[in-house]
């Protein structure tokens, strides 16, 4: 009996043993946890310096050049007006050796007058000397204590009644991304590192400061600058209107008025330029959109042809082109603008129809809408995919109709007008990453930001000419064709 009672017991001890070994082995994934937590924290610092450190980079060198640009004016206008005096004093001079010369003493006599007095106006003329030297220097800041950040090991749990929420007093807009930042805090006060589980509750157990309630105010595009592109030289765009842009960052923009199509790399060296005015394969007329099929082949819409013609960007040759100009089914009228949805389907703007064409990848004609009402179309320019849904751009009716999957009206909003909310002439159409649609409106000079379901929620607040059509890089950036100004703008 003694030695079945010790078996029960040592039994029991190393029940209890294992518990332990069980709270060990959950210790170790929990270490593993906060390590890489702390890792990815280590990256995400770096990262952060580094983007800082370009922007700031940027910053100093864009100052620079205006520095240059504004010295090499004034220093080429102050040699102008060297030139100028020189050029006058030559002139007089060579007059009056030609009138001691050639002319009589009464010539001389009669000239007298004029000629002593250009010569003491040329006389009292100074010459100007050259001061503006122009020094600039840089100072690097100093990086011998450099810190990404502080690293601490503590066993103290946090305390969510102590935690507070950070960043709540910035002003939110729209559709933009914010941030919260947690501060949490052990029972004695002080703020620590590590891993929390994070659980916000309304009706229950919470931090002090939720719920919370924070201002979003309607987000304002800015105009950040324009792309630099470098033609091949005596090129030059005579009317900018689509713009398309692969995974690796390669931009597509057509020429309307050129009947051509160019093809540049990410730093905007031109690549290719494809296309003339006719009605050959590889010619165009008037062309209009363009969007990728993948990173080699781009489709466009080349309005004046009524057809779609395919084209290998790095070969700068036609695969395929169709298209007629006929009302019926399956035939083009004036296209527009081409996308093509996630299920691989070409939809066409066909504005000569007033109405869009879903079609398969080879061009057979699936399904038409747009042409009875409700939702009839008048003058289309655009039209895009987007959650099971297809967005169009009516400049007829100065609005956006929107149609569900299979080309059915849903609704419509937008009316003429120069207010927030109001169109005149809608054009390009884009889905951001944050399901927001933004509208080149064409006649007003901007862009418009709306909620899919069209509630306003945002504009561009500097004046952008005519913007035509809209998309969106690699890198996040919003790029958007002026059609007047012949440039590609950049938004944030």
């Amino acid at each position: 009996m003694n030695i079945t009672s010790n078996v029960e017991f040592i039994k029991e001890k190393a029940n209890l043993f294992r518990g332990e070994i069980r709270t060990f082995e959950k210790a170790l994934e929990n270490v593993e946890m906060i390590i890489a937590i702390a890792k990815q924290e280590v990256s995400e610092a770096a990262e952060l310096v580094i983007t800082k450190a370009r922007q700031q980079e940027k910053q100093l060198l864009e100052s620079l050049e205006i520095t240059r640009r504004k010295r090499i004016e004034r220093i080429n206008s102050a040699k102008q007006q060297l030139e100028s005096l020189v050029k006058q004093m030559n002139q007089a001079a060579e007059v009056a050796e030609n009138l001691v010369q050639i002319s009589s003493g009464l010539d001389i006599i009669q000239n007298k007058k004029t000629l002593r007095q250009t010569f003491e106006e040329l006389r009292r003329v100074e010459v100007p000397k050259h001061r503006q030297t122009t020094f600039v220097k840089f100072t690097a800041v100093s990086q011998q204590n450099f810190k990404l950040g502080s690293l601490q090991v503590t066993g103290k749990p946090a305390n969510a009644a102590k935690s507070t929420l950070k960043g709540l007093d910035q002003a939110f807009q729209a559709g933009v991304s914010a941030e919260f930042i947690l501060c949490p805090k052990t029972y004695g006060g002080e703020i620590i590192p590590g891993a929390y589980s994070i659980e916000v509750k309304i009706n229950g157990d919470k931090l002090p400061t939720c719920p919370m309630t924070v201002q979003v105010k309607e987000r304002e595009l800015v105009v950040v600058g324009e792309l630099k592109l470098k033609f091949f030289p005596g090129d030059r765009l005579k009317g900018l209107y689509g713009i398309a842009v692969n995974t690796k960052g390669e931009i597509a923009l057509i020429d309307y008025f050129g009947h051509c199509v160019y093809i540049f790399d990410k730093y905007g060296n031109c690549l290719r330029k494809v296309g003339s005015k006719g009605s050959e394969a590889g010619q165009f007329d008037y062309p209009n959109g363009i969007s990728f099929l993948n990173d080699n082949e781009v489709l466009i819409a080349d309005r004046g042809n009524n057809r779609l013609q395919k084209l290998n960007i790095q070969t700068g040759t036609v695969v395929k082109s169709f298209g007629k100009c006929v009302k019926r089914k399956g035939e083009l009228n004036s296209p527009a603008e081409v996308t093509v949805d996630d299920e691989e389907r070409i939809v066409v703007t066909e504005r000569g129809n007033n109405r869009i064409q879903v079609t398969s990848k080879d061009g057979e004609s699936i399904f038409t809408f747009g042409e009875k009402a409700p939702g009839k179309l008048n003058r289309p320019n655009c039209c895009i995919p987007c959650k099971a849904m297809f967005l169009v751009s009516n400049e007829g009716n100065h609005c956006i109709k929107t149609f569900d999957q299979s080309g059915t009206f849903l609704y419509e909003f937008g009316t003429q007008g120069s207010q927030d909310g109001r169109f005149e002439s809608p054009h390009g159409l884009l889905v951001d990453s944050s399901n927001n649609l933004l509208v080149c409106d064409f006649g007003n000079h901007r862009v418009q930001q709306f909620s899919l379901d069209g509630r306003f929620t945002g504009k561009s607040i500097t004046r952008l000419p005519t913007p035509t059509a809209i998309t969106t890089a690699p890198d996040g950036r919003i790029l958007v064709t002026s059609f007047d100004e012949k440039k590609v703008y950049t938004l944030k």
